[in-house]
């Protein structure tokens, strides 16, 4: 029984072994192999390997009949049918152990404090010994877990309303693994790419031989991201997807050069590089009698410069088809700070096209010794726009995503509803915004203390606790019940006593509850350090 879904009773499997042949009511068992067909013995003309003559396979062949009225061999769960154990003279030699719900949800209870315990070791490894930020238990438990914070634009906000800025709290997660081209989740992200071009570009009939590597980094997050499988496309396998709500442009000015168009034709136009202040501009481009740059210095040659301007745009929904042959390069974790979460980001090297660029040309043709500024309008000035094809001469570099990093639990631990009914609770010296702080629970006393649990209660760094009655709550007849259909919005309705309150002591399971003598707390908890 499980009087209203609250309290785990009842049995949840029966496991029989019958014992050696007696007679059911004066009808001997026959567990013969001549009883009915041999599964194994395909010479009978059965082909199968079930029978189609029950005999051997019978239930009542096995398990035993009391009373003529108590049959183990029928499995039926009413109050006027169960199972009697033997031995009974005579009348029953069955055996049969039973596993209660209660031993079940043991068991589960310990193979999920397993998984957070190996989580979130796994992510103190990868972020330099900090601990995650901790959900708000006053959000809903239905709202998802944005895979990147903040999404608001100051993270106080995004901290008061949805982050525990104390020490307890639900663990946030990805559920699933990062950055994989199928089954991904809609996700938010940050893009961050790179173009170049090559050695076959032509501007003014002169192929340019070398192209610089420009960089862009989104601002803002493209969301809804996902992957789609695009196998049917030649030369493609995949295409990455989503929607940029805040559209963002970014343009680029690049300038090359050659020799003055008097002079003789070296061959093709070289970026001029950068002088270190990463400022594009015609200065860039300066060279000394034998050609080399001359950074803060006065042109000393007569040359020909090109200033290429290269705009695109990420606006609505964004594609990038790639070629997922080579998975991701995965850089290690940023570490969590008082600002931020960890983050971690995947590099894609194969992308093959992203959304389009334009391309405008400006080529002055006299850039004299002296000179500082290009000039635009006049004699020996020309300008131009690139086509659709000459697009095409622009390398796609490689794409980033960029992902909140997180404690990556199994997928059952959400698929069962683990998560409403775990916490974790570090101390306060703990917490990422502190971190690098003394850590030994004096700068910001004091550490966790836990009741119950044995040896010295007042010095545990890091714990999780686990409701003792997953599912269900701890008695409360009229539990409060959260917008998503749960009770995580209610800590006391899933954590017991000094567990539910938020703070800094709790109660370990064989603790006795006060407010009820003789009842034993059912929290379990797992201490991480």
């Amino acid at each position: 029984s499980n009087p209203g879904g609250l309290t785990q009773y009842g049995i949840a499997a029966v496991i029989i072994a019958p014992g050696a042949v007696i007679n059911r009511n004066g009808v001997s068992q026959d567990r013969s192999v001549a009883n009915g067909d041999d599964p194994f013995d395909y010479t009978d003309g059965d082909d199968t390997d079930k029978d189609t003559d029950p005999g051997i396979d019978l239930a009542a062949n096995y398990l035993d009949l009391v009373a003529g009225t108590e049959d183990n061999a029928s499995f039926i769960n009413s109050t006027t049918n169960g199972f009697i154990l033997g031995p009974v003279p005579n009348l029953t030699n069955d055996q049969f152990i039973v596993i209660t719900a209660a031993e079940v949800i043991e068991m589960a209870e310990k193979a999920t404090l397993q998984a957070y315990q190996t989580a979130i070791n796994d992510y103190l490894a990868q972020t330099g010994n900090v601990y995650p930020w901790l959900y708000n238990y006053a959000v809903p438990a239905s709202e998802a877990i944005s895979s990147y914070y903040p999404v608001d634009s100051v993270w106080a906000t995004e901290l008061a309303n949805n982050l525990n800025p104390g020490n307890v709290g639900r663990v946030p997660t990805i559920f699933g693994d990062y950055f994989t081209e199928a089954g991904s989740p809609p996700f938010e992200t940050k893009l961050g790419g790179s173009l170049s071009l090559d050695g076959l570009s032509t501007v003014g009939g002169f192929p340019f031989l070398d192209g610089p590597a420009l960089d862009y980094q989104t601002a803002n997050k493209l969301t809804g991201v996902s992957f789609t499988d695009i196998a049917d496309v030649v030369g493609k396998d995949g295409r990455l997807t989503g929607t940029m709500t805040t559209p963002e442009t970014f343009t680029y000015e690049v300038y090359f050069w050659e020799y003055d168009h008097d002079e003789p034709y070296m061959g093709g136009w070289s970026v001029c590089g950068d002088d270190g202040d990463d400022i594009p501009e015609v200065t860039d481009c300066n060279r000394n009698g034998l050609l080399m740059p001359t950074p803060g210095v006065a042109n000393d040659r007569r040359l020909d410069i090109i200033r290429l301007t290269i705009s695109f745009t990420l606006s609505g929904v964004v594609n990038f088809d790639m070629d997922y042959t080579n998975p991701p390069v995965i850089s290690p974790p940023v570490a969590a700070t008082g600002t931020s979460h960890a983050s971690i980001t995947g590099t894609y090297a194969d992308v093959i096209s992203r959304p389009s660029l334009t391309a405008t040309w400006e080529r002055y043709e006299h850039y004299h010794e002296g000179e500082s500024v290009f000039v635009t309008s006049g004699a020996g000035t020309s300008n131009g726009t690139w086509t659709a094809a000459e697009m095409d001469n622009f390398n796609n570099g490689p794409l980033s995503l960029e992902l909140c990093y997180y404690p990556e639990l199994p997928d059952w631990v959400f698929d069962n509803e683990w998560h409403d009914s775990v916490m974790m609770a570090y101390a306060s010296d703990y917490r990422p915004d502190v971190n690098g702080a003394a850590g030994d629970c004096v700068t910001n006393p004091p550490c966790l203390q836990i009741n119950g649990l044995g040896g010295i209660n007042n010095d545990k760094v890091s714990i999780l606790v686990i409701a003792g009655e997953h599912g269900w709550v701890d008695g409360d007849t009229s539990p409060a019940v959260a917008p998503d259909g749960f009770f995580t919005n209610d800590v006391g309705d899933v954590f017991n006593l000094e567990d539910s309150n938020l703070d800094t002591i709790f109660d370990f399971r064989t603790v006795e509850d006060t407010a009820a003598p003789g009842d034993t707390l059912r929290d379990k908890i797992l201490v991480i350090e």
